[in-house]
């Protein structure tokens, strides 16, 4: 989703898809992260389910674990991304591009909570070996996003023209 994005920003030109750039280069480090720890739930979920017989109870205390680190690194995450023009200005970069990377940034940052949320649960499902779910959450998400993009960064199909925030 993120080359989508990238890709639908770029036709608004260079300086647009600089700024695109820099925003998810302060975004990502936040995501791999978070993916990185919740991607032990899978583990720890199946491990649970095949000590209790299939119990599906033991598997939920797992995922629901997964969703209270979500909520906490969401919380920590948003607070220091919502910085993200100050800090990009910090390091050095123009004033303006730094302007349009953090007006970007403070629409992509409500995405991290989602993202997370459906990495748990998609780790919930691996668990229950039952990984279709998954796979249809993230084809019907990759049309969402193609088709907001098209809407949002040109001002198509009725949306408001948004640029680069509108990614």
């Amino acid at each position: 989703m993120t080359t989508t994005d990238l890709m639908f920003i770029g036709r608004l030109g260079p300086p647009a898809l600089a700024a695109g750039v820099l925003a998810l280069n302060l975004y990502m480090p936040f995501f791999i992260f978070a993916i990185g720890y919740l991607s032990a739930i899978a583990p720890i979920a199946a491990r649970e389910r095949g000590r209790m017989a299939h119990s599906v109870r033991a598997v939920r205390a797992s995922v629901r674990q997964g969703f209270w680190a979500t909520a906490v690194f969401s919380l920590i995450s948003l607070l220091a991304l919502f910085q993200g023009e100050t800090l990009l200005v910090w390091l050095g970069q123009d004033p303006a591009l730094a302007a349009e990377a953090g007006a970007y940034l403070r629409w992509l940052m409500w995405s991290l909570p989602a993202q997370m949320g459906y990495v748990t649960l998609r780790s919930f499902f691996a668990a229950l070996e039952r990984p279709m779910a998954a796979l249809i959450a993230i084809a019907v998400g990759f049309l969402v996003n193609v088709a907001a993009n098209y809407a949002f960064v040109f001002g198509r199909l009725g949306a408001p023209e948004m640029a680069v925030p509108g990614s």
